[in-house]
């Protein structure tokens, strides 16, 4: 399973990725962030394999839906993200039925 974890380069968001680092369901995690010095730092200072960094404004929609075509799932920390979601993939919305 290939995770995004938008806005993981904040102090949530960078707890959640070390978990996720860590866990061995995990194939890959993504770190969308726009600050991408920060998710670079994160990358680097858990060490892991499995992480790589893209920079992403969650408030721009096309970047945002371009970055979601590459996931299984989105770890978000910012509210702007279900609708590009439902774009490209309904089932990240079956939560809300």
């Amino acid at each position: 399973m290939k995770i995004l974890a938008l806005g993981g380069a904040g102090q949530e968001g960078a707890r959640a990725v070390n978990d996720l680092a860590a866990s061995p369901q995990v194939e890959a995690v993504v770190i969308g962030d726009i600050n991408l010095d920060a998710a670079n730092r994160l990358k680097e200072s858990i060490g892991s394999a499995k992480l790589s960094c893209v920079q992403v404004d969650a408030t721009n929609h096309d970047q945002l839906v371009a970055v979601l075509k590459d996931v299984d799932v989105v770890l978000t920390f910012r509210a702007l993200v279900l609708r590009p979601a439902c774009l490209i993939n309904q089932n990240f919305g079956e939560f809300l039925q």
